[in-house]
């Protein structure tokens, strides 16, 4: 995984990948990912934290309605998506929380 903390660019199109791990939000270098052709219907919402994401290739995935909508619009709307899945995520922990203390 250091190899990919420090890499810029990922390929990993044109495979039977299905899964993102949650650890690739941790590549805070990564500019370009390219999944074209994967049958990945998801990404983790902690792709959000991915800064400097300006290319990201979906084409030819097997989208979840949710994701294919907005990764239609493109990178912006699509990173916005993921910003939005964190904030409702972390929303529900601190509901959580106040609903044990009360």
């Amino acid at each position: 995984m250091f190899r990919l903390l420090i890499s810029q660019k990922l390929y990993l199109n044109d495979n039977p990948l299905q899964n993102i791990p949650i650890a690739l939000s941790e590549c805070n270098k990564l500019t370009v990912l390219d999944l074209s052709n994967t049958y990945v219907r998801r990404l983790p919402r902690e792709m959000y934290y991915v800064k400097g994401f300006y290319e990201l290739n979906l084409d030819g995935c097997p989208l979840d309605d949710d994701l294919a909508q907005v990764y239609s619009k493109g990178i912006v709307a699509t990173m916005s998506y993921f910003k939005d899945l964190m904030f409702k995520a972390i929303y529900r922990v601190i509901e959580a929380i106040f609903e044990l203390i009360l």
